[in-house]
């Protein structure tokens, strides 16, 4: 049985962390259907920013800003979001998409965009 999934491209992984470390070098480490954590973390550019973090701890970017909009607002609300790395591609410049694969939550999401839409 496949199970339901909702992809996201993760932005910032050409950055490095705030330690120094490079999420290039990070993302090298990381596998693919490896397990992650979704935290809302407000910044000055974006207060409603969601960073993806590696089960250690590595920062390995942010979601779009629109997807984190809705995201963050479960986040804050203590859903729990199952998500996991789908796909690392690229050669020498490492790209990144993610998983959520929490069924009610993909619901959510969907409901959420299509909402935003309609106000858009």
């Amino acid at each position: 049985m496949i199970k339901p999934k909702l992809s996201l491209n993760v932005t910032g992984t050409f950055h490095n962390n705030d330690d120094g470390i490079s999420r290039q070098a990070i993302l090298k480490r990381t596998k693919e259907g490896e397990n992650i954590i979704l935290a809302h973390i407000p910044i000055e550019q974006d207060t409603n920013a969601v960073a993806v973090f590696r089960m250690n701890g590595e920062q390995i970017g942010w979601l779009h800003r629109s997807t984190a909009r809705i995201i963050a607002s479960l986040l804050d609300s203590k859903r729990i979001i199952n998500a996991e790395i789908e796909e690392i591609s690229g050669e020498s410049s490492l790209e990144c998409r993610i998983a959520i694969v929490s069924p009610d939550i993909i619901a959510e999401l969907k409901s959420g965009y299509e909402q935003l839409q309609k106000r858009e």
